[in-house]
């Protein structure tokens, strides 16, 4: 579900602010969160899954980081309610 709503939002923020790189980084950081359980553990092992699961995070905070720099340049508003 959590990285459904990523997709979303990346999605948006890639076409709202003509940004593909918010999109590219979105991508390759929730296929490693993904990624990194299911086949990294069987490979590397536990360690090795630890420091992947830790990049694929920080590649996906700069993207929702970029996103959100973006969005205070252009000045959107997406305050809710």
């Amino acid at each position: 579900m959590y990285s459904a709503w990523n997709s979303y939002a990346f999605g948006i923020g890639c076409r709202r602010h003509k940004d593909k790189m918010v999109l590219v980084l979105g991508i390759i950081g929730l296929t490693g969160l993904v990624l990194a359980p299911i086949i990294l553990h069987d490979i590397v092992g536990g360690a090795g899954e630890r420091v992947a699961t830790v990049l694929s995070a920080a590649v996906l905070i700069s993207a929702h980081y970029r996103n959100f720099r973006l969005c205070r340049l252009s000045d959107c508003s997406h305050e809710s309610g």
